[in-house]
């Protein structure tokens, strides 16, 4: 009789909760216990028609346990009401106090904090890093180029380069031309918390005041398709900018862009457009050591992003404000002179990178990884083809792989 009396069940719930570590919510008593997940990850209670309040921000994961459900527990999530029939899993799309009460019984709740946030914010991580990552690559290796420093290989793009300024006609009289266009093709694919892949092309027209400087403006396209845990979403990023190059010493050349997109979601059954400023920043040198060249190089580039709120079919998503900022410090090595027949240049590369990210749904996301690459050059027909495979991670949970291919040619 005691076991299944209202003492017994409480005495019986207390002992388990404590047993597996659990805290236990004491009955309502006037104040209403504010929880924060997931500071509080696991909780007992049994409140006799009282409520809690639990804390949450989007993607956290609530998860209900309760031994009586018919009739007598609620949820309460922006103003509507659930009645679980069932244990329960529920995801929050929004940043407020959940509500949770039981009328009888006992209720186990754990909640779990999603690390990447809402596919919203993870995608604009991961987009605005990929397009600003493209748009830098393209633009140091056509800048340099331009200024005879050649384009080198880094290790932080997958990448196809075409460029006008090698072509003959303009370069009979041993000089280069004033003007210039050139593109740039990248693609990459992710794995961890977020899964997907991304594509990026960057073009550009530029002009050569003196031996010393180089101005331009650039056009690029980002397209991304990328899943989490619960959700997925389809980025297109259109984009225009305005970049620079610039010759500091004999082996030592700066570049840097700013760039304004609009990148267009589709997820959750709907879609929206947010704004997007970026910006980047490197420098990149050339030294020889004994028989080997060594090019050591740091970038440095971050972009923001405001997404407006919208109502998908997982509920209401408030506004959404993401930051993010990186840092590369690396190095390529190689062969001061190409090796056997077609010229065939090997290389290895590594790098150190940091990166920082603030978004109003996820919070904040630092990290440091290396990042490793490998690979060679060689002619073939009128250009000159490099082929390497690098490994990093752009993410604190999220890791990328690719393979880059870079084509210079004239045509």
């Amino acid at each position: 009789m005691g076991l299944f009396s209202r003492t017994g069940l409480r005495a019986c719930l207390t002992a388990f909760a404590f047993s597996a570590g659990l805290s236990v919510l004491p009955q309502q008593a006037g104040a209403v216990p504010l929880l924060t997940c997931p500071t509080t990850s696991d909780w007992s209670f049994r409140n006799d028609g009282g409520f809690v309040l639990v804390s949450v921000q989007p993607g956290d994961v609530i998860t209900i346990a309760v031994e009586d459900f018919v009739g007598n527990f609620e949820l309460v999530s922006n103003g509507t009401s659930i009645f679980p029939s069932q244990p329960y899993v529920f995801t929050a799309t929004l940043t407020e106090n959940i509500e949770l009460s039981q009328i009888a019984g006992g209720a186990l709740i754990s909640c779990a904090r999603a690390s990447t946030g809402s596919v919203t914010g993870s995608g604009a991580l991961l987009s605005g890093n990929s397009q600003t990552s493209a748009t830098q690559t393209g633009v140091s290796r056509n800048t340099q180029g331009r200024l005879g420093g050649g384009f080198g290989n880094t290790v932080t793009a997958n990448s196809v380069f075409l460029s006008t300024q090698n072509l003959p006609g303009n370069l009979g009289d041993g000089t280069r031309p004033d003007g210039n266009l050139w593109a740039s093709l990248e693609w990459r694919g992710y794995d961890g918390s977020v899964t997907g892949r991304s594509g990026d092309f960057v073009g550009g027209i530029d002009w050569l005041l003196n031996d010393r400087l180089v101005l331009g403006a650039l056009v690029a396209f980002g397209y991304m398709d990328i899943a989490t845990s619960t959700t997925a979403a389809v980025i297109r990023s259109p984009s225009v900018g305005g970049y620079f190059g610039t010759r500091l010493g004999d082996e030592l050349f700066a570049d840097g862009f700013v760039s304004l997109a609009r990148p267009t979601y589709a997820t959750q059954g709907t879609s929206f457009v947010a704004s997007r400023v970026s910006a980047a920043f490197s420098v990149t040198g050339n030294r020889q050591q004994g028989n080997l060249l060594l090019s050591p190089y740091v970038k440095a580039k971050g972009f923001r992003e405001w997404q407006p709120a919208f109502t998908g079919t997982g509920g209401a998503v408030a506004a959404n404000q993401v930051n993010s900022f990186n840092v590369s410090l690396g190095a390529k090595v190689s062969p001061l002179q190409p090796m056997g027949v077609g010229g065939f240049l090997p290389y290895l590369s590594v790098a150190l990178d940091y990166g920082y990210a603030n978004t109003s749904a996820s919070g904040v996301d630092v990290f440091f990884s290396p990042r490793f690459g490998a690979g060679f050059g060689m002619k073939i027909g009128a250009g000159d083809l490099s082929v390497d495979i690098d490994a990093g991670r752009v993410r604190s949970d999220t890791s990328d792989l690719g393979i880059r291919l870079t084509y210079e040619m004239g045509f």
